[in-house]
């Protein structure tokens, strides 16, 4: 008898490998991986959210539109794991392209139901049969669930770091993404996500030289940047005629519709060049996204989040913009507030150093408690002392020179140190831009800290890094890691 013994202990290891492969979010391998030119990932999109369900969004791209798709899902709770899959048919289907990039189809479906802050399977069935599996981490976690997030901007320029950025973030198992601008270096094109961002946060496996399956199986939110929306230099506008697969920001994510930029809105948009065809494919193929899911809101556990455009052309002086932002941070009941965005109001930097135009909402986010502020654009670490800041306009009455700086007087919190005093008095503002992208080098800063702003408590530029964050109801625990696993910063931020 001792071969069926030898039998079951087989399938038994049969069924720990296949666990353990959809635990970390990896795909069957059943598939014929020709259906699609990207593989399912996750959104949160604009389903409905309550304490005890959630619901999400697997979104994938196919080159044809011939195909019968089906997604199937159930959560992986212990005490779910015997119960029927639910079904959940595309609800959206359209079209992405533009004339230097082969065309594909976005496929979008909706799960509703999922049980706050548990992990769940999904499958996706093409033709009635599966082509792709994977576990999601965690749904959207309700108040009062702990949870961790991991938070990096300036990321995918088609070099070796972000590869690293994405194993070492996956290797800390967050319960959500955050970054904060700069998704796809050089234009943020169709074209650069297809090479430079999915094959990397949604590789296959987790390796150091591939990168990670991080979007099939961790939610990921994102602020838009300079370069997502092709404006490598502040005063650039996009030119669909030179490159007719721009913003693919707004092809490939689905965020919250919840921002104060409507469809039809002639400023605080890009300012696009381009024939009125290619002008109208892009509208076509972004559909709602763009404009207005460059601003929106969400919550996430005990966090409420603001996530805001910082680009030049959005004028943060319009009162509709201003009330929207009070509106929105004064209706939030969350025990923590945190806002992102690209451009940093407060940094080391030389080279942005004249982009000081989020300094004009300072004053709101002290007024309703905003706790952390977080930015890329800088290609470094930066964590500042905890902070108020009251502007002083200019001679005419204007609050920021031509230049685009915004001068003021500071209130530091120079009492905070992490450690021991672990309650700030201020906003606490970080950089977190080195996600990937080329370093921005200042050893002259780094050696004397004399030479650094006064708001500058922390400083690191020499290495790739990103943000993790524990979450808890009356805590907060940082930590900044390297692209190789170094602890750089650590400190607590308690209520």
């Amino acid at each position: 008898m001792w071969y069926l013994g030898a039998f079951a202990l087989t399938l038994l290891t049969v069924a720990v490998v296949l666990y353990r492969r959809r635990q970390a979010g990896q795909s069957e391998p059943a598939a014929p991986v020709e259906h699609f030119l990207i593989k399912p990932y996750l959104q949160l999109g604009d389903g409905p959210q309550s304490d005890e369900r959630q619901s999400m969004e697997v979104v994938w791209h196919s080159r044809t539109d011939a195909d019968h798709w089906e997604l199937l899902y159930k959560s992986a709770s212990i005490y779910e794991l015997r119960s029927p899959w639910l079904k959940a048919a595309p609800a959206h289907r359209s079209y992405v392209g533009a004339e230097n990039v082969a065309g594909s189809f976005r496929y979008v479906a909706r799960l509703d139901g999922l049980a706050a802050g548990t992990h769940f399977h999904y499958r996706v069935l093409c033709n009635g049969v599966e082509v792709f599996a994977a576990v999601c981490r965690s749904s959207r976690k309700a108040r009062g669930q702990n949870f961790r997030f991991v938070l990096f901007g300036d990321l995918a320029d088609g070099g070796n770091a972000c590869r690293k950025i994405a194993f070492r973030s996956y290797l800390e198992r967050p319960d959500v993404v955050i970054m904060p601008g700069d998704i796809v270096y050089k234009r943020g094109s169709v074209a650069e996500y297809l090479e430079r961002y999915f094959p990397v946060f949604n590789s296959n496996v987790a390796s150091p030289e591939l990168g990670a399956p991080i979007l099939r199986s961790v939610l990921t939110m994102a602020a838009v940047g300079n370069h997502d929306v092709g404006m490598n230099n502040p005063e650039d506008i996009p030119d669909l005629d030179d490159h007719p697969d721009l913003m693919g920001f707004f092809q490939f994510w689905s965020l919250p519709s919840n921002g104060p930029v409507s469809a039809d809105s002639k400023k605080n948009v890009p300012d696009l060049r381009g024939t009125p065809q290619r002008k109208e494919a892009l509208l076509r193929s972004a559909g709602w996204r763009y404009p207005r899911m460059a601003n929106y809101s969400f919550d996430f556990g005990d966090t409420h989040w603001l996530v805001l455009d910082a680009n030049a052309y959005m004028d943060w002086t319009d009162p509709h913009l201003l009330a929207w932002v009070e509106k929105d941070l004064a209706e939030s009941t969350a025990k923590w507030k945190m806002v992102s965005y690209h451009q940093p109001a407060f940094t080391t930097d030389v080279k942005h150093a004249d982009e000081q135009h989020m300094r004009l909402l300072c004053a709101l986010f002290e007024k309703y408690g905003v706790d952390v502020v977080f930015s890329g654009h800088n290609h470094t670490y930066e964590r500042n002392f905890p902070l108020r800041f009251k502007v002083q306009p200019q001679p005419d009455g204007s609050p920021k020179d031509r230049r685009g700086r915004v001068k003021g007087t500071f209130e530091f919190d120079k009492e905070f140190d992490g450690v021991r005093n672990t309650k700030a008095h201020g906003v606490l503002y970080i950089v977190s831009g080195g996600g990937g992208a080329k370093l921005y080098l200042t050893p002259e800063r780094r050696a004397d800290h004399n030479a650094l702003p006064p708001y500058t408590c922390k400083l690191v530029d020499d290495v790739h890094s990103f943000t993790v964050c524990d979450v808890e109801p009356a805590k907060l625990t940082f930590r900044q890691l390297s692209d190789e696993g170094v602890e750089v910063d650590r400190f607590t931020l308690t209520k």
